[in-house]
C-alpha cells in the first residue's frame, strides 16, 4: 500500500495563509457544501431531471462523491514526500501533484498490474476532462448571472439591455473577459479570495432555500441553522483574508474584494431579514428564470 510521508498536523496558524479556523472551511471547497455546486443544481441539473423525485439522490449522491474526491486528493497529496510536494507547489503543478499521488493508489491495485506511469497519465487525463467540463458549466452560470444582472432593469429597458441580455452576445462578453484575465497572467492574484466567494454563495443559496421554506409554512430549521454557520465562517475568512492581504501583504486587490463581500453578505442578510418580516405567508416569492 502507498506510504503517507507527509505530516498528519503541523499547526494551528500558517504563514500567508492564517490560521486553521476559519480558513479551513473556505479551503476545501466542496463535498459537505458549495455555492458553485449549488449554482449548478439550480441552473443546469434542475433542467435535466426527468422526475422531481431523482433530485435528492442526483443532488445528494453526487455531492457524497464529490466528498469522496475532496479525500481522495488529501490522500494523493499525503503520499508524496516533503522534497517532492515542495517541488510540486513551488513550480504551480497541482494537477502533477494530484496525478502523481493518485498514480501510486492505482498502481497499488492488485490484479491490475499497472505500472506508475501509466496510471499517472491516466489520472492526469480524467482531471483535464473533468476540468473542461467544469469550464462548460461555469461558463454557462457566468452567462446566466451576467444576464440576470441586467434584468434587474427592466422597467427601465433598452434596446441595449435587450442586446447584452441576448444569451449568445452575453456568453461571448463573459468568455472575453475570462480570457482576458487568463493571459494576464493576474488570475493567480485573485484565487485566494475564491473560497470566501464560493461558501458565501452557498450561504446565500442555503438563505434563500429557508426563505422558499418559510414561505411556504415548512421547517426551514435544517437549513437556518447551517446558514447561519456559514454566513459566520465567511464573514470571519474575510475579515482574515483582509487582515492577511491588506495588513501583512498589502495585496491591496484582495483587501479590497474582501471588503466588497463582506458589505454584500451583511447588506443580503438584512435585505433578506426584511422580506421575512414583510412577505405575506403563502404569497409566491419572485422568482427569475433563466433560458
Amino acid at each position: 500500500a502507498p506510504e503517507i510521508h507527509l505530516n498528519a498536523f503541523t499547526s494551528f496558524s500558517v504563514k500567508n495563509l492564517g490560521t486553521m479556523f476559519p480558513i479551513l472551511f473556505v479551503t476545501v471547497a466542496c463535498g459537505a457544501i458549495s455555492g458553485f455546486h449549488s449554482l449548478v443544481g439550480s441552473g443546469t441539473t434542475a433542467k435535466q431531471l426527468d422526475r422531481e423525485e431523482d433530485a435528492k439522490t442526483i443532488g445528494y449522491g453526487s455531492m457524497l462523491i464529490e466528498g469522496v474526491l475532496a479525500v481522495l486528493a488529501l490522500l494523493a497529496v499525503a503520499t508524496l514526500t516533503r522534497p517532492e510536494f515542495t517541488g510540486f507547489y513551488s513550480s504551480r503543478h497541482f494537477v502533477s501533484a494530484f496525478a502523481e499521488g493518485v498514480g501510486r493508489f492505482i498502481s497499488k491495485i492488485p490484479l491490475l498490474h499497472i505500472p506508475v506511469s501509466g496510471a499517472r497519465t491516466f489520472t492526469a487525463l480524467a482531471v483535464a476532462a473533468f476540468a473542461l467540463t467544469s469550464l462548460d458549466t461555469a461558463t454557462r452560470l457566468a452567462r446566466f448571472a451576467f444576464q440576470e444582472f441586467f434584468e434587474q432593469a427592466k422597467e427601465k429597458s433598452s434596446k441595449t439591455n435587450s442586446l447584452i441580455e441576448n444569451r449568445f452576445v452575453a456568453t461571448t462578453i463573459t468568455v472575453l473577459f475570462s480570457t482576458l484575465l487568463t493571459f494576464s497572467g493576474k488570475s493567480d492574484s485573485i484565487w485566494p479570495i475564491f473560497g470566501s466567494a464560493n461558501q458565501l454563495l452557498a450561504a446565500l443559496a442555503l438563505l434563500a432555500i429557508s426563505l422558499w421554506l418559510i414561505n411556504q409554512k415548512e421547517n426551514a430549521t435544517f437549513t437556518l441553522i447551517p446558514m447561519v454557520f456559514m454566513f459566520a465562517v465567511t464573514l470571519a475568512a474575510l475579515v482574515s483574508l483582509f487582515y492577511t492581504n491588506f495588513i501583512q501583504q498589502q495585496n491591496y486587490l484582495l483587501a479590497f474584494l474582501s471588503i466588497v463581500l463582506f458589505t454584500l453578505a451583511v447588506f443580503l442578510g438584512f435585505q433578506a431579514y426584511h422580506k421575512l418580516r414583510t412577505q405575506t405567508p403563502g404569497k409566491s416569492l419572485p422568482l427569475h428564470h433563466s433560458e
